[in-house]
């Protein structure tokens, strides 16, 4: 009898264990915050010169919160040591179902800054915390140079997480799809944007070995890449007539790409130069400016905007 009930007593205790276990795997379910407040480790390599961290945010394809280092992006500094918090309502509050990028910013006692790469967020990452775990990324517009990975504690990297870009020599960077991209699109606009003659040219690789390692990171099938290829450029249907042009064009060689951007800076700031009026007015508005050059920078880098910049326009 007795070894019975010692049986039972072990039983119950293991049942018991059990449900805490249980009941302390639920609570630690991570539950956004109500407080707009979000947390960064810093990372073991930049801790040896702290003079202040801040925290840059602003909606994706939007405009910045506030001015980069401004008094308004910068950190507190926690009881827990190199773990800084950010008060977001110090820029206002995020609308519920915007994806926002948050950029973290270590700035050292000689001025120099240290900051990780483009992370997506919106309000369901408050009371997280972003890390950094060792992961160095390409930057995307310029491969000579390179970005810290940040991932968030508590969340899944394909949704919130480093934004999944292609850079200017073909190789894939980050974790989560920009809202509205897609694999698709993703490598369309690494075709059509003039990207891919920029990874052509300083690669070193060829198309096809370009296209092979985006698949594999993509995990994409040759098929599906060739598919994806065939379709993204243009037919002979689709060269320009004397009366059409691409829209975001604005020096006329038949592509959409940053050098367009640059002139109709230039020609904004007075400089002699001739571009097609039409097509730099990426915009639509009438009226050529600045903002027609984000436009096209902004389509270049993959963030969709309101205006078909890159297909072909028929002259008025």
């Amino acid at each position: 009898m007795k070894k019975i009930l010692s049986m039972v007593l072990v039983l119950l205790l293991a049942l018991s264990c059990l449900a805490v276990a249980g009941v302390s795997a639920e609570e630690s379910a991570f539950t956004p915050s109500e407080e707009p407040t979000i947390y960064f480790e810093v990372p073991d390599h930049w801790k040896d010169d702290i003079s202040k961290v801040f925290c840059h945010i602003w909606p994706y394809g939007g405009d910045p919160l506030a001015n980069w280092g401004s008094k308004k992006e910068t950190c507190t500094k926690t009881e827990t040591e190199f773990l800084y918090s950010y008060d977001i309502s110090k820029v206002g509050s995020l609308e519920e179902g915007t994806m926002y990028c948050v950029i973290f910013c270590v700035v050292t006692s000689t001025g120099s800054e240290r900051q990780t790469y483009d992370c997506l967020m919106d309000t369901n990452c408050f009371g997280d915390t972003l890390y950094c775990d060792g992961t160095i990324y390409e930057n995307p517009q310029d491969s000579s140079k390179t970005c810290q990975a940040a991932f968030w504690k508590n969340q899944d990297r394909t949704k919130y997480g480093p934004v999944l870009q292609i850079t200017s020599i073909g190789n894939i960077t980050g974790t989560a799809f920009a809202p509205g991209a897609t694999v698709e699109s993703v490598v369309t606009t690494f075709i059509t944007s003039g990207t891919l003659d920029n990874a052509l040219l300083y690669s070193g690789k060829t198309e096809e070995e370009i296209f092979a390692n985006i698949a594999a990171a993509l995990g994409l099938t040759d098929e599906e890449m060739a598919a994806i290829v065939e379709a993204a450029k243009p037919s002979s249907g689709d060269e320009a007539t004397p009366d059409e042009f691409y829209l975001g064009d604005a020096d006329g060689d038949g592509k959409v790409n940053v050098k367009d951007a640059t002139a109709i800076q230039k020609q904004v700031a007075g400089f002699e130069i001739t571009i097609n009026e039409a097509a730099a007015d990426a915009d639509q508005n009438g009226t050529v400016n600045v903002k027609d050059a984000t436009a096209i920078q902004k389509w270049v880098a993959g963030i969709p905007v309101n205006t078909p910049v890159g297909d072909l326009v028929t002259a008025e």
